[in-house]
């Protein structure tokens, strides 16, 4: 076999290998996002901080995690 060949495979798997790390890392930032969003709109210690400061974190943790689950979805990682 050739040396081209090889180096194309190494180059394949160590594609394959960052795509599946970074698919993981995506889903758990989503994960957070989530966990954090539930924070912000239901937990009584979340009244405790500034209501306008609140509702931009409630805005762009909901912005965030569109922008994940699209991202995911393109990339074949959830339906």
């Amino acid at each position: 076999m050739s040396r081209a060949f090889v180096r194309e495979e190494d180059e394949d798997l160590l594609n394959q290998r960052y795509d599946e790390a970074y698919v993981k890392k995506r889903s758990e930032w989503l994960r957070i996002q989530r966990k954090k969003l539930a924070f912000l709109t239901s937990d009584p210690k979340a009244e405790e901080i500034d209501p306008k400061t609140r509702e931009r974190w409630i805005e762009q943790t909901r912005e965030d995690i569109e922008r994940t689950q699209e991202e995911l979805r393109r990339l074949g990682a959830l339906e």
